[in-house]
Parts: C-alpha cells; structure tokens; sequence
C-alpha cells in the first residue's frame, strides 16, 4: 500500500503514455513501406505435381475406406449367416417369448413390476 502510495506522489494519476497525432491514420502506410519486397516464383510443373500428389492421396483413401467397408460387411454377412445355421444344426434356434413368459423366468410378480414401473418416474 506505501508503494502505491509513493507512486502515486511521485508520479500523480495522469496517463504518462500518449500517441502521437496522427499515428494510426498513416499506420498501414508506414507498416508497408517497412515491409521489404520479395518475389514469389511459382513453378508450374511443382503446383501441377503437388496437386496431382493431392489428388492421388485422395483416391488412395477413398478406395482403402471402399476396401475397409466391403471386408467388414462380408465378415459380417458370413459371421451371421454361419451362426445361423450352427444355431440350426444344433437345433438350439430361438424362439420369441411373450412378456408373460418372460416376467414367470424372470420370476417378477406385479408388485415388483409396479414397483419398478414407478420408480422410473
């Protein structure tokens, strides 16, 4: 507190720091001038090469992810199709079960399906 204190009587509550007129109206002038010039070749074969390579990139991808998707959609197809019929040759295919049934295996009886019913709310 003493050290703003002594600034303070030191130095006063003015702002010290002022801009100069003028300043930022030639600004972007100024900052221009200062920036040195520099040329830009640009070959055409390089640009013409780097987009091919872009390009090139672009299919190699679209075509791993075509890949990719038609290898998980056949494992899928025939990862299905073999469960089936295992399920089918071991006879163990099943069946629907009517909520009845279900709720008689799950051993519920009203009371704990109004139970649980209610509780959700």
């Amino acid at each position: 507190m003493e050290e703003e204190k002594y600034i303070r009587e030191k130095f006063g509550c003015e702002n010290h720091f002022r801009i100069p007129n003028g300043y930022f109206e030639d600004f972007a002038a100024n900052m221009m001038n200062k920036i040195p010039e520099v040329e830009v070749e640009v070959s055409v074969q390089r640009t013409n090469k780097k987009s091919r390579t872009i390009v090139l990139h672009h299919r190699i991808m679209v075509a791993a992810a075509c890949v990719a998707f038609m290898i998980s959609g056949l494992s899928f197809y025939f990862y299905n199709s073999q469960g089936l019929h295992h399920a089918e040759s071991t006879g163990s295919v099943s069946k629907s079960v009517s909520p009845e049934e279900a709720a008689d295996y799950a051993m519920l009886d009203n009371q704990d399906i109004y139970k649980y019913v209610s509780s959700e709310e």
